[in-house]
């Protein structure tokens, strides 16, 4: 039950996510994968793309946990993953957050471990990739502008579109952070 709905195409981002997994570590690699709130319909489509696409791409996916979208929980998440799974070779975390997070925790452990997140916001992903922190991000566009011709569509009693999915992002890595 809504007004209306933008949103970005989720389930394209974990399809991608897992595209440019295999680019990362190729065909045979271990994947754990942090996801957000349980329940949560974003988490919910990353996730099914992701495995979607991951069964394509010769991937193995070894674990996941809940990260609740924060630093806090994904590293205390990845700590007891980490203690079980040494055999890793990528960990996709549904937000840049989470996936500093992995890569932090994989570090102490003395993990040679791919990351990827999603967001790129510019003070978090991006300069996580920049910095070497993570591997890549994928952009999530808000289209703040557009989420205001509507709030003042509505306001104004005017037509706007109720559901808008905007396209899958691209990927955020070293040669464009």
């Amino acid at each position: 039950s809504y007004t209306a709905y933008q949103g970005v195409d989720n389930i394209g981002i974990g399809e991608s996510a897992a595209r440019y997994g295999k680019h990362l570590v190729g065909e045979g690699g271990k994947v754990i994968e942090i996801y957000g709130l349980p329940g949560s319909t974003p988490a919910i489509e990353r996730h099914e793309g992701f495995v979607r696409q991951m069964s394509n791409m010769g991937l193995t996916l070894q674990a996941t946990a809940y990260g609740n979208w924060n630093y806090d929980d994904a590293a205390v998440a990845c700590d007891s993953l980490f203690r079980k799974y040494k055999d890793v070779d990528l960990i996709y975390a549904h937000n840049d957050r989470m996936a500093i997070a992995a890569a932090d925790v994989a570090a102490r452990y003395g993990l040679d471990v791919q990351v990827i997140g999603v967001d790129a916001a510019p003070e978090i992903g991006i300069k996580a990739v920049a910095d070497g922190k993570i591997d890549a991000t994928f952009l999530y566009p808000t289209e703040g502008y557009r989420l205001i011709r509507t709030a003042l569509a509505i306001l104004k009693g005017e037509p706007y579109e109720r559901k808008l999915i905007l396209p899958k992002s691209s990927v955020v890595d070293l040669s464009n952070a």
